[in-house]
């Protein structure tokens, strides 16, 4: 199979179950204990192929992703999509630990010393970086701890290893995180959403947020925007974080609040802290709506919305836009009725700065 290739494929080769036929019979085996419901659901021939070779964004849809899982319990579905060759970061990282630990040392230096550019393919098939010069300078003899050159990338390879550890993340997807270095992540984005009878509604946001800059973070900005409201937004951080967060705002108005989550300790670099604020006073009118800017290079984003006290959900929409504006309509929402309300989840991976998330729905 030489150069790169997809470990699902090796995978399959191993149980030959390469074929599309057989594919299907296993992943129809698969589907039928969890619900019967997904039988039948399999990738077409064309979709399997693009699995297949890598030529894919992100990761599959959920209900597939539940499959291959019950096909494939000893693999994750992020290892089954990573692209390996000549050594898997998984292989290099249970094989030859400290050689894996430099290599993602090594990938920290590069983006501490290259921050500003540009980073591509953010997801499953990996990260590259376009330099903004050609060849790199030499490391400086007797660097500071504080410089790319100096101790600093081991520092943050450390940190980053070990949140790898305790949150279970894969050596691939650490390796894709280090590569963007010079960057603050946001590792998880959750948002939680409660719309009354009425109309008046309550957000609540969560934020897991990774520091891979060289500098420490003591300051965050943010901006929050309702069509409607009643009186001016009200804002709160919430307790129980892993840093003490407190409220400055910068600009109100009665739909619009700017405002800046001052941090305490800083984070420094390395460090990954959850901490999280809730907003009230918006209300909902008519048009049911929300869309979310994506700051940061986002590893999971989460939407939550519960609509309270309504006869049915007459339909909804989800996309996701790219930062060059085009729309992508995602299938990754997840709805119920609970007790006269409507839950819907709206899940989305892998997403970089400038991209939106939309939800909207029209309830009955």
């Amino acid at each position: 199979m030489g150069g790169q290739h997809v470990r699902l494929r090796d995978v399959l080769h191993e149980r030959h179950w390469q074929s599309h036929g057989t594919f299907c019979r296993e992943y129809d085996r698969a589907a039928k204990a969890i619900d019967p419901r997904l039988a039948g659901s399999w990738p077409s021939r064309a979709q399997f192929h693009r699995w297949l070779t890598g030529d894919v964004k992100g990761l599959p849809y959920p209900d597939h992703r539940l499959v291959l899982q019950r096909m494939l319990p000893e693999w994750t579905v992020y290892q089954l999509f990573e692209l390996c060759g000549p050594v898997c970061p998984t292989e290099l990282a249970a094989q030859e630990p400290q050689q894996f630990a430099d290599v993602v040392a090594r990938s920290i230096a590069e983006g501490l010393w290259a921050q500003g550019t540009a980073v591509k393919d953010w997801g499953i098939g990996g990260v590259t970086r376009t330099p903004v010069r050609a060849v790199r300078p030499p490391p400086v003899a007797g660097a500071p701890a504080d410089s790319a050159d100096g101790p600093l990338p081991e520092s943050i390879a450390h940190k980053l290893l070990a949140l790898g550890q305790v949150q279970r993340i894969p050596p691939n997807e650490l390796t894709q995180l280090a590569s963007l270095a010079g960057n603050l992540v946001d590792l998880s984005v959750s948002i939680d959403l409660t719309i009354a009878e009425d109309g008046g509604c309550e957000v609540t946001y969560r934020y897991h947020v990774l520091n891979l800059t060289d500098a420490p973070v003591t300051r965050l900005s943010r901006d929050l925007w309702f069509q409607h409201s009643r009186g001016r937004l009200d804002l709160v951080a919430l307790p129980g974080g892993d840093c003490n967060i407190a409220i400055q705002r910068l600009h109100s108005a009665e739909n619009i609040a700017k405002f800046a989550c001052q941090v305490s300790p800083p984070m420094l670099p390395g460090d990954a802290v959850g901490f999280g604020y809730a907003c009230s006073g918006g209300e909902f009118r008519k048009d049911y709506y929300w869309r979310q800017q994506i700051l940061r290079y986002t590893r999971q984003f989460t939407l939550s919305v519960r609509h309270q006290g309504t006869r049915g959900l007459a339909g909804f929409t989800a996309i996701e836009e790219l930062p060059d504006g085009t729309e992508n309509h995602s299938q990754s929402v997840a709805w119920s009725y609970d007790n006269g309300d409507i839950v819907m989840i709206f899940t989305l991976d892998h997403l970089r700065p400038s991209q939106y998330a939309t939800l909207r729905w029209e309830a009955v």
